[in-house]
Order: C-alpha cells, then structure tokens, then sequence
C-alpha cells in the first residue's frame, strides 16, 4: 500500500504502532481528524512518506524529533491547526520543499 487516508475521523491521537509495517506508503492524509497530539516514535520508521497532510486538527505542540523517522518528505502540511510555536521542522530532509502552517496561532517561529 502507497496510499493511506484517515481523514475525517475522531481520532485524538495515532497509536504509535499504525505505521510500523507500511514500508511503502509514500502518502498519507490524517486531515479533519480531530488530532491534538503527535507522539515521537509515530513516524520512526516512515522513511517512503512523501506527503503528509496534517491539517484540519486540533494540534497545538509539536514534540522534538517527532517528524524525524520522514527523510522522503518533500510536502507536510500542518495548517488550520492550533501550534503556536514551530522550532522543530523536518530540517534534516534535503527532499523537503513545502511546508504548509497558515492559520495555526504562531507566535514563535525557527524554521531552518
């Protein structure tokens, strides 16, 4: 599987384990879920993710090292969220090219 949609759902959090065998997903939309928490090791193993799209959810903080397991990312979209501080992106990712925060209620940005 390349592909996985969990948009609009009532999840409050992804169980930590959902991506552990998914070797091949490249995309992987978790927008509209409601979402208030990302743990660390969510996508530890993730290294095919090319696209993420966190939108729509209720986020506020995100953890240190959280997006470090996504060294294929070339898109992550975390807007209309509610993160106020950004100083960890996925800056270890030489794919990365776009990245989507409008509408979150930042007031600390360190983006590198």
């Amino acid at each position: 599987m390349n592909e996985l949609n969990l948009g609009y759902n009532s999840f409050k959090e992804l169980p930590s384990t959902l991506l552990m065998n998914l070797n091949n997903l490249e995309h992987l939309w978790a927008d509209h879920c409601e979402l208030e928490k990302l743990g660390t090791a969510l996508f530890s193993q993730s290294e095919s993710i090319k696209d993420l799209y966190l939108n729509d959810n209720m986020l506020s903080e995100l953890e240190d090292g959280v997006f470090g397991g996504l060294t294929s990312l070339t898109v992550i979209n975390l807007g209309y969220n509610k993160i106020e501080s950004l100083s960890r992106t996925p800056d270890e990712n030489t794919e990365l090219t776009q990245i989507y925060i409008n509408d979150n209620e930042l007031t600390t940005l360190h983006v590198r």
